[in-house]
């Protein structure tokens, strides 16, 4: 995503992203080698590890619909469908 000059590569973006998405690339900064590494934290829980349990108890809370999207689609990418979350965490209370 980034060229050898530590440059957005709009070239590949362009092919891969519609033009909304681009937009909105544009206000970001490309990432900096020199800067540390990204860590994935959820924000759910005083630990920082996502449980299906925590991200119930945000949805429960005040939580944007932007948020939830967010949430969900980390769901979905760790392989569970949503019902399927929710049921277990109904299981485990």
């Amino acid at each position: 995503m980034v060229d050898s000059s530590g440059k957005w590569n709009w070239d590949l973006l362009q092919s891969l992203l519609p033009c909304h998405v681009l937009l909105r690339v544009v206000a970001i900064m490309p990432p900096n080698p020199a800067c540390m590494e990204d860590t994935i934290t959820w924000v759910g829980e005083p630990s920082g590890k996502f449980t299906i349990k925590s991200a119930y108890k945000v949805r429960l809370g005040t939580v944007s619909e932007r948020e939830w999207e967010v949430l969900v689609q980390h769901v979905l990418r760790e392989g569970n469908s949503v019902a399927v979350s929710l049921a277990k965490l109904a299981d485990e209370s």
